[in-house]
């Protein structure tokens, strides 16, 4: 004899093969999204580490920029050389005065460009100079300077720096860095150069100059800014107008 035992489940409780299907469907969509999410936030993790990694190895020798870089009537332009090309255009640049180049001089094998030097990526080596021709504002205010921020990384010899010379002519006593730091890890040093034009020109030519050897370079980053003096009669007129209008004021 067979037995049958019937369990009546309270309508409440009670579930449609419907219901069931979509409760089901939602759990199993729901899993799916989940992992998907998880998966997404990896890739997304990845993909920022990546960036940063990117980021911090191209401006790795960009270790003191001016205060006023990208202010009005400034230019940027960065030369990392990760490829041979010759001349070079900057990896990094925000001029809008035109297209600054580098230029490598020599003839192979004194000069000649490779991928990986020491602990450094993308070097040029020369025994004669590199040229930066770099466009600049149209203002040639008597009263005006040009200023030069040039940070570079390179090696020409222990204890040797590279010499620094201008077109036009710069004031001679701004052509030695202002500050020198040697790598830790290989024989490379960055320097930083604070160069002064008087009065501002539309356009200067940089030449880097190895010192009675040869010259690696990593990385050349320039800044450049024009500053306008005001006249001393415009600076008396203006402070007498400031003083007017404090008196007005009160």
């Amino acid at each position: 004899m067979i037995y049958f035992w019937t369990i009546k489940i309270p309508k409440s409780k009670r579930e449609t093969k419907f219901q069931y299907s979509f409760r089901l469907s939602i759990k199993l969509n729901g899993d799916i999204m989940s992992k998907l999410g998880e998966e997404m936030m990896k890739t997304l993790s990845f993909v920022a580490t990546a960036i940063l990694l990117v980021c911090s190895v191209a401006m790795a020798d960009d270790l003191y920029p001016p205060s006023w870089r990208g202010e009005p009537g400034t230019t940027y332009q960065a030369w990392e050389f990760y490829t041979n090309a010759n001349p070079s255009s900057p990896d990094v640049v925000n001029n809008p005065y035109g297209a600054p180049t580098a230029t490598i001089l020599g003839a192979f094998p004194k000069t000649r460009w490779i991928e990986i030097e020491q602990t450094q990526y993308g070097v040029w080596i020369t025994e004669e100079w590199i040229q930066l021709d770099i466009p600049n504002t149209e203002i040639t205010d008597p009263n005006s300077f040009k200023e030069i921020w040039l940070q570079m990384t390179f090696d020409v010899g222990t204890g040797n720096l590279p010499m620094i010379f201008l077109v036009p002519d710069a004031d001679p006593y701004t052509l030695n860095p202002v500050y020198v730091q040697p790598d830790p890890v290989g024989t490379y040093t960055y320097g930083l150069w604070n160069i002064i034009l008087e009065p501002n020109p539309t356009f200067e030519t940089i030449y880097i100059l190895p010192r009675e050897c040869t010259l690696f370079a990593d990385e050349i980053i320039v800044d450049t800014r024009c500053v306008v003096i005001p006249e001393p009669s415009m600076m008396i007129m203006m402070v007498l107008g400031g003083i007017a209008f404090l008196a007005k004021k009160r």
